[in-house]
């Protein structure tokens, strides 16, 4: 069996096969063969369409990148248009009093349907919802959204917040946000 040492990133030459069993993969061992396998996926890209991906910081978090599928991100950051844009008549549909409650909503609704594959893929207890509010908010500054921010630990809520002009909605309203969307389309999400 080839041992592969992750702080050298060698494999063992006594051995010819590589081989962890579930007793003997370490939580340090687990992030460098992600680590490894994002990076093998990132070279698979052209260069221009590389830093589009790193630039996009979508990817930056090992706990989003354990809950997204990689393929769903290069899609999203590479072939996805992003042109979200309020109704000109300012009508925003019921329970939605505001344009940024409605932005919080459409994109909200808009990450679910495109990342359903990792929603419906992502381990239980994964940050699956955190990482579609950080898409969310990639989204809606693609779109050329203004004043779109994320805090990380708002003082009030001790949670992250997407902040959409003014208005904040934390990640766990925007996950009951979204597992109502993922109800209503009928994903099988854990």
């Amino acid at each position: 069996m080839m041992q592969l040492d992750p702080d050298s990133m060698t494999p063992s030459p006594n051995n010819h096969e590589f081989h962890l069993s579930e007793e003997s993969l370490t939580v340090h061992n687990a992030n460098w063969f992600l680590n490894l396998l994002e990076n093998d996926n990132l070279l698979q890209l052209g260069e221009h369409d590389r830093s589009l991906v790193v630039q996009s910081t979508l990817r930056v978090k090992p706990k989003h990148r354990t809950a997204v599928l990689f393929d769903d991100d290069v899609r999203f950051v590479l072939y996805t248009e992003h042109n979200l844009r309020a109704p000109n008549n300012g009508e925003f549909g019921k329970g939605c009093p505001d344009v940024r409650v409605w932005y919080i909503r459409e994109s909200c609704k808009f990450v679910v349907q495109h990342f359903r594959n990792s929603l419906e893929n992502a381990p239980a207890r994964s940050c699956i919802w955190s990482a579609l509010m950080h898409r969310a908010a990639y989204h809606l500054i693609q779109s050329r959204i203004e004043g779109i921010e994320l805090l990380e630990n708002n003082a009030k809520t001790k949670e992250a917040c997407l902040v959409v002009q003014g208005h904040s909605i934390s990640r766990s309203n925007f996950t009951k946000i979204a597992r109502q969307l993922t109800d209503e389309l009928g994903f099988n999400v854990q």
